[in-house]
């Protein structure tokens, strides 16, 4: 196939990934805001099914060929043009996807979001039993994917490329270490000194006044409202979901309104 036309194939095959990838986002969006209490595990299934097909699309075999057939070609010369990075992520994504088993990423997805509701609804009441084992299944599938991914020093090495690109723990260790430091120096600084007065913080602050304010500083600080939400959520949390639809989430302490202003 010419290279052109195997560019093609790429590029409509990642825009139809990118949707499904917005109807999963949409799926979790939905279960840490509004979701109906009974509806958890449905939505587990939904999820799940999702990234199956998500999978599916990122591991067929015809990307790979598509990507040899484009590689090396004119249409990618120039290695800061959008032709030669859209290929050279296309490539990154597909050599990760296709070392992880499908079972493997279903089971991620599933565990994720059967976590994300029992955490919500063990933490008011501080149940850590209650969500102890979901953490522990978690963990344990994350170290499969580390290892079906593979790595050379550290297993997190392998799970961390996903936010971190070319980083390993050993390399961001040392930022970690003085952070810590400068942390505590700060706080042992603050000790013992005179608290500083919070009459200001916390005191009667109607949650619908909240939410008032917190929509008018969004506006202000440039959030357009007409291309996103701000929901109530258990831990906030923002999320893109497409073009003209990334939403931010907070929570609301009607004896505090610094929780949900920052």
């Amino acid at each position: 196939m010419p290279p052109t036309d195997a560019y093609a194939w790429l590029k409509a095959r990642s825009v139809e990934l990118a949707h499904i990838n917005a109807a999963l986002a949409l799926l979790h969006w939905d279960q840490r805001t509004f979701i109906p209490s009974k509806g958890h595990a449905g939505r587990g299934e939904q999820i799940a099914a999702l990234a199956r097909i998500a999978h599916e699309r990122q591991t067929d075999p015809r990307v790979g060929e598509m990507l040899a057939a484009v590689e090396g070609s004119d249409l990618i010369v120039d290695e800061r043009g959008p032709n030669a990075v859209n290929v050279r992520e296309w490539r990154r994504a597909f050599d990760k996807a296709v070392r992880i088993p499908e079972g493997l990423a279903v089971a991620l997805a599933r565990a994720a979001s059967a976590g994300q509701s029992a955490w919500e609804q063990a933490r008011p009441n501080n149940d850590w039993n209650a969500f102890k084992p979901h953490l522990a299944e978690l963990l344990k599938l994350s170290k499969e994917k580390a290892e079906a991914m593979g790595y050379v020093d550290e297993a997190y090495d392998a799970l961390l490329d996903d936010f971190e690109p070319g980083e390993t723990a050993s390399e961001i260790e040392p930022v970690l270490h003085n952070l810590r430091d400068a942390t505590v120096t700060l706080l042992d600084r603050l000790k013992g000194g005179t608290p500083p007065p919070d009459n200001v913080l916390n005191r009667d602050f109607p949650v619908e006044d909240q939410e008032r304010l917190g929509k008018a500083v969004a506006a202000r600080l440039g959030y357009d409202f007409g291309a996103g939400r701000l929901d109530t959520t258990a831990h906030p949390f923002s999320t893109r979901i497409g073009p003209g639809d990334a939403r931010i989430t907070t929570r609301y302490d009607a004896t505090h309104f610094a929780d949900s202003f920052f």
